[in-house]
């Protein structure tokens, strides 16, 4: 793709202000470049220089050139491996991507300007005659004041094709000689990390032009037939590197030779690291507990907290998966990013909403990605007790209230014990009630019936009544009349435990 003028010479504007930048892209899918690094430079007024013996045609002025570098790292499915993880065995290939055109580009600003890219010619030589016409070259469109007529300008950027290297496998990978493209084969031969460095040579360039054309008229059999233009840099002032006609070389600040583009060497890395698969998983984490209630009481509506310790007989570093409703599925990891060395104590706490019984499920994963057993710690989340009393279920609502000093305000507590069960589980629900009337008290029981075929619960006191099996999710609703004659409500929830599927 060729950038329009426009966007040549904002760009360029920018560059001015960046001389010698480098620019890193990392991690870019296989297919496009893994890696690549673009150095870029303004370039010299060439317009201006050597004015007693000429310009360079076309005229570049406040110019920019850059030049990009490409690699690749990646395994026998193809898969991209810099800063990732790769078993020991794997088979890795390290390839210097092979120059481009596209690698090249360059433009100048004041003119009706395109952007051309350049070409990769050893010696920093003029490409051949009839490629002046190519779309790539194509520079610029300026009106010839003298004749009326416009004329098109084309010119290059040849650069010297820099020597390659790839190197910094140390013992990690075991490698091949590097192939005629510059690529190498190595197998990851040991465990550890190797920064593998690929290594572009300093380099140079040559910038080219052409005679100016009639706009939309130059053609390979027009190169070397133009008799009405003069050769701009005549043999012993400057000279033609096409041989009489064709593209001319662009003089540089002396008299005695042509301009050139130095290029500084450039380097690429690409981390990788190599582990066993076959290693030691880590052992079972052992894990405690503690809240601000105690060492082992969980509170709804207060963190609980839990402790987790694990250890790698190979020495590896570990992190903790934790699963905070035993569902199969990992809620938290612990550190969040990265790992810890082994045998490091790391806690985490959740804040649970509901009461009953909690399966808390912790496993520890070594960096070589092996898991050890899980450890499953089971507590029980209960609503505070203390001298207000409570007004139900953590999820509940309604209008009970607290007893103040004995007096006559009623009072509705029921809850289900465990409130989280298992699908086709049976759960306990107790309740009682104060300052209330006499025998007013009954609980709705959507899924059970009574003796007495009602499908209430009545009474204002009960130790627990076990449910039938709970298919879904079920709410029990508690209801008194008050001493006034108010109907007061208060409901607790049982909820069922997701199914969890192992694929």
């Amino acid at each position: 793709m060729r950038w329009t003028s426009r966007f040549a010479h904002s760009l360029a504007a920018a560059a001015l202000l960046l001389p010698g930048c480098i620019i890193f892209l990392l991690a870019l899918p296989l297919g496009a470049s893994a890696l690549s690094v673009q150095w870029g430079t303004n370039v010299s007024d060439l317009a201006s220089l050597n004015q007693s013996t000429g310009e360079c045609t076309p005229r570049i002025r406040s110019s920019y050139a850059s030049v990009q570098y490409s690699a690749q790292a990646y395994d026998q499915n193809g898969a991209s491996i810099c800063g990732g993880t790769i078993a020991k065995g794997t088979q890795v290939t390290f390839k210097p991507q092979q120059y481009a055109s596209t690698d090249i580009y360059w433009f100048g600003t004041g003119f009706y300007g395109d952007s051309p890219y350049g070409d990769w010619i050893a010696n920093a030589a003029a490409p051949n005659g009839p490629d002046i016409c190519l779309a790539k070259n194509y520079y610029s469109s300026v009106l010839d004041t003298s004749t009326g007529q416009l004329q098109d300008h084309y010119g290059t950027l040849s650069v010297n094709p820099p020597a390659k290297s790839v190197g910094g496998f140390g013992s990690v990978f075991t490698c091949s000689s590097p192939a005629s493209d510059g690529s190498v084969t190595c197998t990851a031969s040991s465990e550890g990390s190797a920064n593998v460095v690929f290594g572009f040579a300093s380099t140079y360039g040559h910038f080219y032009a052409s005679d100016p054309q009639p706009h939309n008229q130059c053609t390979a059999s027009d190169v070397y037939g133009w008799g009405a233009a003069a050769i701009q840099y005549p043999a012993g002032n400057w000279y033609n590197a096409g041989g009489g006609r064709g593209w001319y070389i662009c003089p540089g600040a002396s008299a005695n030779g042509p301009y050139t583009l130095e290029v500084p060497a450039q380097t690429l890395s690409c981390t990788v690291t190599v582990v066993n698969p076959n290693g030691s998983a880590p052992s079972a984490p052992t894990v405690t507990a503690a809240s601000v209630s105690g060492p082992t009481q969980c509170v709804v509506g207060t963190p609980y907290t839990v402790t987790m310790t694990s250890t790698d007989s190979d020495g590896d570093q570990i992190k903790y998966a934790i699963d905070w409703d035993n569902n199969g599925t990992i809620d938290q990891f612990v550190p969040s990013s990265g790992y810890v060395g082994s045998g490091t104590a790391q806690s985490a706490s959740r804040t649970y909403s509901l009461e009953g019984e909690k399966h808390i499920a912790v496993i520890a994963i070594d960096s070589r990605g092996l898991t050890s057993g899980w450890t499953v710690l089971t507590t029980t989340c209960s609503i505070q007790s203390d001298s207000d009393g409570g007004d139900g279920s953590g999820d509940g609502s309604g209008d009970g209230g607290a007893s103040e000093g004995g007096g006559t305000t009623p009072t509705l507590l029921i809850r289900a014990f465990p409130s989280l069960v298992r699908l086709g589980d049976t759960t306990t629900v107790s309740w009682t009630a104060a300052n209330v009337l006499g025998n007013s008290c009954t609980v709705n029981s959507p899924h059970d019936n009574a003796a007495d075929g009602t499908g209430d619960w009545a009474g204002p006191l009960s130790v627990g009544v076990e449910t039938s099996p709970i298919q879904s999710q079920t709410i029990y609703t508690l209801a008194c009349s008050g001493l006034d004659g108010s109907v007061l409500t208060q409901s607790t929830t049982v909820s069922v435990l997701p199914v969890f599927q192992e694929n």
